[in-house]
């Protein structure tokens, strides 16, 4: 599954939910990403500047999993990366701004995600 979810943020775009770690080579490759992923990964943040649109964007991987407790913890730990690069990117360093930014994505990638899984 390979879902683009829009952001409201102001040098991000985009972040990209992959789930199952070949969707996310596959967007790696898509973007001349070079990224190493080890076996034992469950989850993977990946920020970058494409050129192209002049825009920074996010992608996250997440291995599939059985367990549906594991793979909302690994999401909820690869969007904190996430904020962490728009915190980043933006010179931020306020705490509320963080909270509610992973609150929000979190709940964007967890609608796409259960989306998907439910067959919807």
């Amino acid at each position: 599954m390979i879902k683009k979810i829009k952001l409201k943020h102001l040098m991000y775009d985009e972040l990209i939910l992959c789930y199952g770690l070949k969707d996310y080579r596959k967007m790696l490759e898509k973007y001349n990403l070079e990224c190493r992923i080890s076996p034992a990964t469950t989850g993977q943040c990946t920020s970058f500047y494409y050129e192209v649109d002049g825009y920074r964007k996010l992608i996250i991987g997440l291995k599939k999993k059985d367990n549906i407790d594991d793979v909302k913890l690994t999401l909820l730990h690869e969007v904190v990366h996430a904020v962490t690069f728009i915190m980043e990117a933006h010179d931020f360093e306020c705490d509320e701004y963080r909270a509610y930014t992973t609150c929000s994505l979190y709940k964007e990638c967890c609608d796409a995600l259960w989306s998907y899984l439910s067959g919807a």
